[in-house]
């Protein structure tokens, strides 16, 4: 696991990034900054990024990080539509062994050094959807347009999570002479351009009914200017962290999908064009012949759902955004 520098390690100095486009508000003694790799992409490019904390006071600052970022997406990042709407990067489920004492880390920035952290975003989630919006567990890359990207981080008290054992519950403890206050950055210019490549999409409900169907949605988009055709399948992938992977061969059948090997997927130019697939009564297997069934069946936690489409070589030609779904009581 990743972990962050040591309070010896934290006063680091910049270095600059070609071509990186960086904003802070100087007149804070702890001074937020965004860099951003490339401030031009193409629409599903990943995002690359850093922010940049620096003592801009006389004094020393001592501020409170959580370990492992930037699996924890630290400090808040801020990424607004062109409509208006906040989006943010969505939480990455990972493991980690439990730990006594406290939990993360004290950096010091003495007067005039900086701590960087650098991150990799590839999909987003709004940040203000409600609970029950599927929109949350359909993370996206960004839509074209021109979005702001900013950072910040509150602090209201001293007080950082602590353990008193690896098993125990995790409560809280002050740190004197902690860092308390509001860090915000400038907000700076990220500029998506739509895709000149193909785009792979799925969606489906929320909630996996069992006994109930299961509309799965498969959607391809093909911005060029000449058609596209292919021999192949779509692949459907399920899995969570703790269950094995299933999946299903599909292929077009009008405007729906049946299981198969492969066919004939073909796009008009500048077009999109989907198909519908009832996924509850499609058999999922695995790789080997003792794990196989219904999707609702296979699953007593939340699996992530993904499509690929692959040519008849096996070789994936595209991969679909990924859909984290619930198994719910039957109704």
């Amino acid at each position: 696991m990743r972990q962050l520098a040591s309070p010896v390690a934290a006063a680091i100095v910049v270095a600059s990034v070609a071509g990186a486009q960086e904003s802070a508000i100087p007149e804070q003694d702890l001074a937020l900054r965004v860099v951003l790799e490339k401030t031009a992409l193409e629409q599903v490019a990943r995002v690359k990024a850093a922010v940049v904390f620096a003592n801009r006071g006389s004094q020393s600052i001592r501020f409170h990080a959580p370990w492992h970022v930037p699996l924890i997406r630290f400090p808040s990042w801020r990424f607004i539509a062109p409509n208006g709407e906040e989006f943010r990067p969505p939480h990455v489920p990972f493991g980690s062994k439990a730990r006594s004492g406290m939990q993360g880390d004290i950096v010091t920035l003495e007067p005039g050094a900086a701590k960087r952290y650098d991150f990799d975003f590839s999909t987003f989630v709004p940040a203000r959807a409600a609970k029950n919006d599927v929109r949350i567990h359909t993370p996206l890359a960004l839509a074209p347009g021109t979005w702001k990207v900013s950072v910040d981080y509150t602090r209201r008290d001293d007080r950082v999570p602590h353990r008193s054992s690896p098993f125990a519950r995790s409560g809280l403890r002050s740190v004197p002479g902690l860092w308390i206050g509001s860090a915000k950055s400038v907000p700076v210019t990220l500029t998506i351009a739509p895709s000149t490549r193909p785009l792979l999409r799925i969606s489906g409900p929320r909630d996996i009914v069992p006994g109930l169907a299961y509309p799965l949605e498969i959607s391809v988009q093909n911005p060029a200017k000449t058609a596209l055709e292919l021999e192949g399948a779509f692949r459907v992938r399920a899995w969570t962290k703790a269950e094995r992977e299933v999946s299903a061969v599909l292929v077009p059948a009008g405007a729906g999908l049946r299981p198969g090997e492969a066919a004939t997927i073909s796009v008009p130019a500048g077009a999109t064009r989907s198909w519908t697939v009832d996924l509850s009564g499609i058999t999922l297997r695995g790789r080997d012949a003792t794990r196989s069934g219904k999707l609702a069946d296979l699953f007593r936690f939340s699996p992530s759902l993904i499509c690929v489409l692959t040519g008849t070589d096996g070789t994936k030609v595209l991969a679909s955004n990924a859909l984290r779904r619930f198994i719910a009581k039957k109704r």
